[in-house]
């Protein structure tokens, strides 16, 4: 199972580049939410642990569901880190 922690503070600052770079999604990824779902689709068995060390922003809010939404769908595994 492959780990990816995903820092909060990180994803508001540089969100799509920021999930492209530590997902190692393919060039063509279409920095939005049904892009980051497709490409969430080609990974199997990963564990996603988040680190919440940014207040909530609305862009923010929107990739975590996408990334839940995948998870409760696969077999792969969240957590998240207050």
């Amino acid at each position: 199972m492959k780990e990816i922690t995903i820092s909060t503070k990180m994803l508001n600052e540089r969100d799509y580049d920021y999930l492209r770079e530590i997902f190692g999604f393919p060039s063509y990824f279409g920095n939005n939410l049904d892009a980051l779902y497709d490409c969430l689709s080609d990974h199997n068995d990963l564990l996603i642990r988040i680190i919440w060390d940014e207040g909530e922003k609305a862009k923010t809010s929107m990739i975590l569901k996408v990334i839940k939404l995948y998870c409760q769908n696969s077999s792969s595994i969240y957590t998240i880190d207050d």
